[in-house]
């Protein structure tokens, strides 16, 4: 199983894999669980009360000529030794896809299953399931969104038809993915109907019952940096950031169920049950390379300087970064490529040994900037992505000073959120606010919204003010902490009520 964090339901890679290219899925949605690298949880509902099974879950995944995917899930060890209950299941879904522009819609189906169920001594074979899943991403410049809709239903045999449990449900999710994190969070509500003879005693009786249930489940992949300082003082370093990344899924229920005893509905009393659960992966860490800069020590900025350097978002800067000297276009494009994981356009591939003709040379897109240059393909990435626009027909002018209002603009377009409601709120507070030129006023709106943009202790923005490199490197740190903290809390904390 792929060393990172499955949660049921993901189809995160699925929805976005299109933006990023890592071919990586879950689809062990529709089980409502959730696994770590060795463990795998789910609740069971079949016999009328919520049970916490445990074991674990391998999953393969081929693509096909046709572009389409397919995920075998193969579940082992799977039960509860309690109440003596075995799962045995595989399962296989083929996914295709359908590119829409910036968009990407997937259909799933269900190819194949088998599954069958020892509780003590009853014997339940899955002899029937339909399902049906659709899901689509949007791919904004270094986020992708996505969101999804299914519903399945699952008929049981019970005892060679001596009853039968159909279990029907429908869920939705919704994601997003980038470069510092990603989260899906997903809904599914149930309902679970028996209806057949039971042994009470010594003798069979005839039954029926029927109960709902609802699951949330969340799946967040962080990445974060920690300042790790060294304790000796004979050291040439006084400590360095560490990155570590780490997977968390968490599982939350209530169910509706009617009071049962050996399988015969006691009185018209209902049990209402929650529980939650949570598996952690374990962190991977790495090392960042220590920048020795010598004129940011004791400077505000200090900490989100250091924190930027170390990533290799200042390339070139030396042991001087210069934090109150203007922040330049092209310095900004650099920074903003490390900080988003944008990929940089590669070059023409070389003609083949034996070519009639040799490719066409490649043409610059900036009149001022050549194909030589060292930031060339980074000034690349952001003007392809949409994130720079340039300043004037094929001009990228990367030695122009950047004011803040445009800074702010290029983040908000990354996130893709410019044309959202966030936008239409109104003015913001700054005591400057009419200073905002006519083309930033959504995105500084938005940046305020987002916390992004925090103004100055009097209260104002200046947002055609030029951002020194140690106000730059605030902004993309505080852009950063949005990208993993605020968003999580958006799609995670928000929906399931998180404490």
């Amino acid at each position: 199983m792929v060393l990172r964090l499955l949660l049921i339901g993901l189809m995160l890679a699925l929805a976005l894999g299109f933006c990023s290219g890592e071919a990586f899925a879950s689809m062990l949605h529709l089980e409502g669980g959730i696994a770590n690298e060795q463990d795998y949880r789910e609740v069971f509902w079949l016999t009328g009360r919520p049970i916490l099974l445990t074991g674990s879950v391998r999953e393969t995944i081929t693509t096909g000529r046709d572009g389409s995917v397919t995920y075998r899930l193969t579940y082992t060890n799977l039960g509860n030794q309690e109440h003596k209950i075995a799962v045995t299941r595989t399962l296989t879904f083929v996914t295709t896809q359908e590119p829409k522009d910036n968009q990407q819609i997937s259909v799933t189906r269900l190819t194949s299953y088998r599954e069958t169920i020892s509780v003590d001594k009853d014997r339940y074979v899955l002899e029937d399931y339909q399902f049906a899943h659709s899901a689509i991403a949007d791919r904004q410049p270094v986020v992708g969104y996505h969101s999804a809709n299914w519903t399945a239903r699952k008929t049981y045999n019970l005892n060679r038809n001596a009853g039968r449990v159909v279990v029907e449900t429908w869920g939705s999710s919704v994601g997003y993915r980038h470069n510092w994190g990603e989260t899906a969070t997903h809904r599914i509500d149930g309902t679970v109907n028996f209806t057949g003879k039971v042994t009470a005693g010594n003798s069979q009786q005839e039954s029926s019952w029927a109960g709902s249930f609802q699951l949330m489940l969340s799946n967040n992949h962080s990445r974060r940096l920690e300042y790790q300082p060294n304790l000796p003082s004979q050291i040439s370093f006084a400590g360095g950031y560490l990155e570590v990344r780490q997977d968390t899924g968490t599982l939350q229920y209530t169910s509706n169920l009617p009071d049962l005893e050996n399988g015969l509905v006691q009185d018209s009393r209902r049990l209402q049950s929650t529980g939650s659960h949570q598996l952690t992966g374990l962190p991977r860490q790495k090392r960042l390379p220590v920048p020795l800069l010598r004129d940011i020590q004791g400077h505000w900025a200090m900490e989100d300087v250091l924190s930027l350097a170390s990533l290799g978002a200042f390339p070139g800067a030396g042991a001087y970064f210069g934090p109150r000297l203007p922040m330049l276009r092209g310095d900004f494009a650099a920074a903003l490529v490390t900080v988003t994981g944008l990929s940089l356009p590669q070059p023409p591939a070389a003609p083949r040994r034996g070519a009639r003709a040799a490719p066409e040379p490649e043409q610059p897109i900036f009149a001022d900037v050549p194909i030589t240059d060292t930031f060339y393909r980074h000034y690349q990435a952001v003007f392809q992505a949409g994130l720079m626009q340039g300043t004037g027909p094929g001009l990228f002018s990367p030695q122009q000073a950047l004011t803040r209002a445009q800074a702010i603009t290029i983040l908000v377009r990354a996130l893709g959120l410019k044309h959202t409601d966030l936008a239409t709120q109104g003015q913001t507070p700054f005591r400057d606010d009419a200073a905002i030129p006519p083309w930033a006023r959504d995105a500084v709106t938005v940046g305020y919204r987002l916390g992004l943009v925090m103004g100055n202790e009097d209260g104002f923005v200046l947002p055609n003010q030029v951002l020194s490199r140690a106000e730059a490197s605030a902004l993309l740190s505080r852009f950063i902490r949005y990208l993993q903290t605020e968003m999580k809390a958006e799609y995670r904390e928000r929906i399931l009520h998180f404490r």
